[in-house]
């Protein structure tokens, strides 16, 4: 006969139904048990488990159900696992304009509020409106209520169908996936509404105390703070920083970025250059009370999809949304006055205390204005060398050599913008490390095996950024005569170049190399040709959108061949496509690329340059005249 499950019996406050429900699977499946939940409002549970004198754990909305309930002796060992806070809740765009509790007051504004002898939210508005006004206050806001409410879920129901304008509500639920559409919160001051704990109790009657506790140690443990946070609840040690508040600020202030503290949903903190860059705010409390997030100030109208906005990305949040991509560099535009600065921006997860495990999120801001101006003047540069060019080459077809002269220097242009590129991820990785080493000796966390890896890490990213220049110099030296080369060597240092690049768009590279040979050519020239073949590929691939897109370099004993998927050229004009000035780009294209390479193959390293359409794309093969060496 099977042996019959243990099963639990769990009184929720209908606030944190959902984490509950979570933590509720991961115990059950790792304790072979079951857990029944019963929810609803914090006063009622108690007075229900205490009638029926029955029951395995209890979590009322607040702590203050504990201590009122304490001297029965029902409630036995205790854990924090998280925190609430009382915000005011308006329907989704705020119609009524409503800005503080003083709207309760109103006679415009239909309010609804929670009995506070049932609910924890009940308790809790107590608490508020009687800190905020007084007695008198408190008496008339409750007096105008619609309607008192049993629980948080018939305030938030009352907003979705649009029966009342304002409520008081626990902040969490705000997040819930049902309300995010048609509920907006107004935080409320913390002097007037603190953060209140929440504490799971273990019930003197409990028939499975050792399960009962597991759930207990699982809910405050990392993985289940996870969990709580992930539905809008304080981490349980998030209020951790107030007592550090004096050194992290020192310093986040000696930082020349911005940098913002957060624990994925609001803004915690964040240093002096925040309040230099937007001027109109005394502190960051006045910051807060009317923006909860950075991303107010992110502008919606962006040049690429590496710039973040403030929306949905798949079921993410665009602090989520970079986390999950780490390798990508993002970017933001914010405005002060009416100027528009562009940001680079990166988020860490930061652990403030190894024994709690307390987590934020470190938010980066770097402003690169500069480094934008001077791309954008490049490319202006860019167009107007190239104009110059064929307005040259009009009047004189033979001045080839200036031609390439010309031409080379808005290459070089663009090169200017690869290696900041190249740059941006390492330096980014440099920074945030030597924050790290900053902030954990000041607050002497910082130990010699965390000392070695961050400064291995600064080492590593600055050899990466001298290679890169080393690579970048020796593609562009004017080397008149042949080299030594093979086809490994030359295809690696080309890549050193434009790799990055391919793997930030997603595109895969096929590398097959038949042939070891050793051969003379004029490498650089060469090298240039590849480079320009690979990054016609990589911008046919974009403009059509490829899926799944690909470039392939094939490497024969004389032949070197670069194809793609990306649909092939028509052949109504690949005929055309080496004639000077002539291309099939939308946008930027010189129609000089081509022309070049096919001049550089076939009358300086005398070979052949050819294009052919195969199913997938266009293939571009390269024939060399190869001596063995």
């Amino acid at each position: 006969m099977l042996k019959e499950k243990p099963k639990l019996l769990f009184y929720c406050g209908i606030t944190m139904i959902k984490p509950m429900r979570e933590i509720s699977q991961i115990i059950e499946e790792k304790y072979d048990c079951v857990i029944d939940i019963i929810s609803g409002d914090s006063q009622t549970l108690y007075d229900r488990l205490k009638r029926e004198q029955k029951g395995d754990l209890y979590l009322p909305g607040s702590s203050s159900f504990r201590k009122k309930n304490l001297r029965d002796g029902i409630l036995l060992d205790k854990k924090y696992i998280g925190f609430n806070r009382a915000a005011i809740f308006v329907q989704h765009g705020n119609p009524k304009k409503i800005k503080d509790l003083t709207s309760l007051v109103d006679e415009n504004i239909v309010t609804m509020l929670c009995n506070p002898k049932n609910g924890s939210i009940g308790a809790g508005t107590k608490e508020v409106l009687k800190k905020f006004g007084g007695k008198k206050f408190l008496k008339e806001a409750f007096a105008k209520s619609s309607k008192i409410a049993k629980n948080s879920k018939e305030l938030n129901d009352a907003l979705i169908d649009k029966s009342v304008d304002m409520v008081i509500n626990w902040r969490a639920t705000r997040y819930w996936d049902e309300n995010q559409k048609y509920i907006e919160d107004i935080e409320i001051d913390e002097e007037y509404a603190p953060k209140q704990r929440m504490v799971i109790n273990l019930l003197k009657f409990s028939k499975h105390k050792k399960i009962a506790k597991a759930f207990m140690k699982f809910a405050a443990s990392r993985d289940g703070q996870a969990i709580v946070k992930k539905y809008g609840f304080y981490p349980k040690l998030s209020s951790e920083l107030k007592t550090k508040d004096a050194s992290i600020r020192a310093i986040l202030n000696a930082q020349s970025n911005i940098i913002i503290l957060s624990d994925g949903i609001r803004m915690l903190d964040a240093n002096q250059k925040l309040l230099d860059f937007f001027g109109d705010f005394k502190n960051f409390n006045d910051f807060k009370k009317e923006h909860k997030c950075i991303c107010d100030f992110f502008e919606r109208e962006i040049p690429s999809d590496d710039y973040i906005v403030n929306k949905d990305y798949d079921g993410l949040n665009w602090v989520e949304y970079i986390l999950k991509n780490p390798k990508r560099d993002f970017k933001v535009i914010m405005k002060k006055g009416e100027k528009l600065h562009h940001f680079s921006i990166s988020v860490k997860e930061q652990i403030f205390n190894k024994l709690t495990q307390d987590i934020f999120m470190v938010i980066t801001l770097n402003d690169i204005t500069k480094e934008v101006e001077i791309q954008t003047k490049l490319k202006e540069l860019n167009f107007t060398l190239e104009k110059r060019i064929r307005e040259e080459i009009e009047k004189n077809r033979e001045k080839d050599k200036q031609l390439f002269h010309q031409s080379r220097l808005a290459q070089m242009g663009e090169m200017i913008g690869m290696i900041a590129h190249q740059w941006r991820q390492p330096l980014s990785a440099i920074s945030s490390a030597s924050i790290a080493i900053n902030m954990k000796a000041q607050m002497d966390m910082l130990d010699s095996k965390s000392a070695i890896e961050l400064a291995d890490k600064i080492s590593e990213f600055t050899q990466y950024l001298s290679k890169t220049i080393d690579d970048f110099r020796e593609f562009y030296k004017d080397k008149k005569e042949k080299q030594d080369i093979t086809y490994k060597e030359l295809i690696d240092s080309t890549l050193n170049i434009v790799e990055v690049s391919l793997k930030n768009k997603n595109i895969k590279l096929v590398i097959d190399i038949e042939s070891e040979i050793v051969f003379q050519t004029y490498a650089n020239e060469l090298k240039q040709v590849l480079l320009n073949l690979i990054k016609n590929a990589e911008d046919a691939l974009l403009e059509k959108e490829v899926k799944n897109p690909y470039i392939k370099i094939l490497a024969q004993e004389n032949r070197l061949i670069v194809s793609d998927n990306g649909g092939g050229i028509p052949e109504d004009i690949i005929d055309k496509i080496f004639d000077p000035y002539f291309s099939t780009k939308s946008l930027n294209g010189t129609g000089l690329g081509l022309y070049m390479s096919k001049t550089i193959i076939e009358e300086h390293c005398e070979g052949k340059l050819t294009v052919h359409n195969e199913a997938d794309g266009a293939v571009f093969v390269i024939e060399l005249l190869v001596k063995h060496h």
